[in-house]
């Protein structure tokens, strides 16, 4: 156990850099541009976010399955994850171009800025191939430091800006992309041991494979994570985009706890799978995540209206509708993961389907005439696949539904140790 704190308590940090320069970000753009320009830069950045993750697919679970099961072709695996990430960024560019007047909306400069960020795709999925091997490696502290370095160039980017009465759109946009590309450059020059350069176990098929499995419920995980914003300014407004875009990010803050501990256990339960590990690990999210849920719930209100100013009120309730599908999942993404290091790719892709075609389906119906909160109300669909991840385990392996679901006292004590090591965490696991 003592491993897997250190490696949760090292991702955590990484995401709860993220998180912080999100959050600031958050602040600084809703104060600069108000819900109009906010929601311009989120819908310039959503096609890039969105286009990346469904052309990366399941690119990355990939190399960190392969590279923690076969760890002497690690740097193989690499090498043929970056020629394969190099030919899907191009592919990704492509397609944002093309589709880049239909999403603005009419807006022709919304457009042509949603053309020029889509090509920030090619280093992007670079650059989650990069985390995914040093992921497969336990270099955990590599991870930890990409997020702060993009998030600190990010947060001084908008900050100097603003202070400067300089913030834009366009210069926003320029800052957030090069931000997180620059806190790629922490991968560069990473040493593998001699043993990685010996056998070559993982061929470009095997990579292919396992991608394709995973590859319909990455592009499901896009369509319920970005499509709703994709299409909210030609299904409502740039405005409601705004407003949304912030309930949305706000919501995502909570989600650090089971991003984190998903990371480690598809890494772990790929070298070693051990069932009643990752029950526990289930439980672990469940119930960090229904606290912070409890307290958002608690202190959003309040807090939104003080720190993001009044026109962001409206904020408030499409972001506690989000709260109960967080709270659903994170037993059941640590499940998902589970299948994955299982090499079961086809069964999380096939739960996720599910829920993308509903959440679909609820966008376009529920967005025209309720605008943010409608996209709220749509998002109840996430909590259908980590449920169904949860029944496939208990189908094809026996695993008891209660042991993800029910937490146990003794779950406590082991969370509390948990915590005590993201305070004392350190050195690469």
């Amino acid at each position: 156990m003592s491993g897997s704190r250190k490696a949760v308590a090292l991702v955590a940090i990484a995401n709860v850099a993220r998180a912080g320069s999100l959050a600031v970000s958050m602040f600084v753009l809703a104060r600069a541009l108000g819900p109009t320009g906010r929601g311009e830069v989120a819908a310039a950045l959503a096609p890039m976010t969105a286009a990346s993750a469904a052309f990366a697919g399941g690119l990355p679970d990939a190399v960190s399955h392969f590279v923690a099961r076969f760890p002497t072709s690690a740097r193989k695996v690499l090498v043929r994850g970056l020629w394969m990430a190099l030919v899907l960024g191009v592919l990704a560019a492509a397609t944002v171009a093309s589709f880049a007047g239909l999403l603005g909306g009419g807006n022709d400069g919304l457009a042509e800025m949603i053309m020029w960020v889509g090509l920030a795709t090619i280093p992007t999925i670079g650059i989650v191939v990069l985390r995914a091997h040093s992921s497969g490696r336990r270099l955990w502290r590599r991870v930890s430091f990409e997020a702060i370095i993009a998030g600190s160039i990010q947060i001084v980017g908008l900050t100097a800006l603003w202070a400067l009465g300089q913030l834009h759109v366009q210069y926003a946009l320029i800052v957030m992309v090069f931000g997180a590309a620059a806190g790629g450059l922490v991968y560069i020059g990473a040493k593998s041991s001699s043993d990685e350069l010996r056998d070559d176990e993982v061929s470009y098929e095997m990579l292919g494979r396992y991608s394709a499995g995973a590859w319909l419920g990455a592009i499901g995980m896009v369509g319920m994570t970005y499509l709703d914003q994709m299409l909210m300014t030609p299904l409502s407004s740039v405005e409601q985009l705004g407003i949304y875009a912030l309930a949305i990010n706000i919501a995502s803050l909570l989600s650090v706890v089971t991003v984190s501990i998903r990371s480690v256990v598809l890494v772990n339960e790929s070298a070693a799978i051990d069932f009643e590990r990752l029950a526990r690990h289930a439980r672990f999210s469940l119930v960090l995540s229904l606290v912070l849920a409890l307290a958002t719930a608690v202190t959003l209100p309040f807090l939104v209206p003080l720190i993001f100013g009044d026109a962001f009120a409206a904020s408030v309730v499409p972001a506690l509708l989000l709260l109960p599908p967080l709270v659903i999942t994170a037993s059941g993404s640590v499940a998902t993961a589970g299948l994955m290091a299982l090499g079961r790719p086809w069964l999380r892709s096939i739960s996720i389907a599910i829920g993308m075609v509903l959440n679909v389906v609820l966008v376009v119906l529920l967005v025209p005439p309720f605008g943010a909160i409608g996209a709220a109300l749509a998002m109840l669909a996430s909590a259908i696949p980590p449920l169904l991840s949860i029944l496939f385990l208990r189908r094809y392996y026996g695993l008891r539904v209660r042991d993800f679901l029910i937490p146990r006292p003794a779950d406590v004590r082991g969370l509390l140790s948990m915590l005590g090591g993201i305070g004392r965490g350190r050195g690469e696991n």
